[in-house]
């Protein structure tokens, strides 16, 4: 088994973006859940969209959209007293609506830090119909034990530094010229798989040869970063 890289390496600079932010009123999943069990009383709001509500929510959760027009609408008639847990996919989100609950007058708001992805990771209660049309683990290991180096990018249709990096993806698939593969799995649609690997943020990028992760990097990363990692991984650097 080959040591993987982690984050940039190799002299690269870059900036580093993620879907993930940092909060003062996010906790981990641990004590989310322990509150939420002790408020029965609560408010528990999933603001993703509709589609990724269906494939899996943490049970007794009511759907309110963020990106939706009728959000503030929505929530007006709720009991400003009442606390209010509110969680998405990996925490942006739910941090924007977080922060404008508090300035419609919530007094207690508390957001899931690293939201669905985390909780999934954890294997917590989770109800809904599951996700469709996503990368399981088999197909995953199918796909990663290529004879030639194998970048994987696990992106989300709603996550701006995932669709900055996608033409810098769609560039370096033109360029390869079968020295490698560059794969996307959309997070939303693969969460056992997601799990599994433990990602909580996006986007992730890494890169297998042979079955092994030898390089990965969560967050943002431009061409350069991606190219000189595929090239350090065909020299056998990686």
């Amino acid at each position: 088994m080959k040591q993987k890289v982690r984050g940039l390496g190799m002299g690269l600079v870059a900036v580093v973006m993620s879907c993930s932010p940092n909060s003062e009123f996010e906790v981990p999943v641990e004590v989310f859940q322990q509150q939420l069990s002790q408020r029965v009383d609560a408010h528990l709001l999933d603001v993703r969209t509709p589609e990724e509500f269906a494939t899996g929510h943490i049970p007794g959760a009511l759907n309110i959209d963020w990106n939706a027009a009728q959000f503030e609408a929505e929530v007006q008639g709720f009991d400003r007293s009442k606390k209010v847990f509110v969680y998405c996919l990996s925490g942006p989100r739910s941090a924007s609506a977080g922060a404008k609950l508090r300035l419609m007058g919530f007094q207690d708001v508390v957001e899931l830090k690293g939201g669905m992805m985390a909780w999934r990771k954890a294997r917590m209660p989770e109800e809904g119909s599951g996700a469709k049309g996503g990368t399981d683990p088999e197909a995953f290991a199918r796909i990663t034990s290529s004879e030639v180096p194998v970048l994987v990018d696990f992106y989300a249709e709603w996550c701006a530094p995932c669709k900055k990096m996608q033409p810098d993806l769609e560039q370096l698939e033109k360029e390869a010229n079968g020295r490698y593969r560059i794969v996307r799995i959309d997070a939303d649609a693969s969460r056992a798989l997601c799990a599994e690997l433990g990602i909580d943020a996006l986007p992730d990028v890494r890169i297998y040869h042979l079955g092994d992760e030898v390089w990965s990097h969560r967050g943002y990363v431009d061409r350069a970063g991606m190219e000189q990692a595929l090239q350090a991984t065909l020299r056998g650097e990686l």
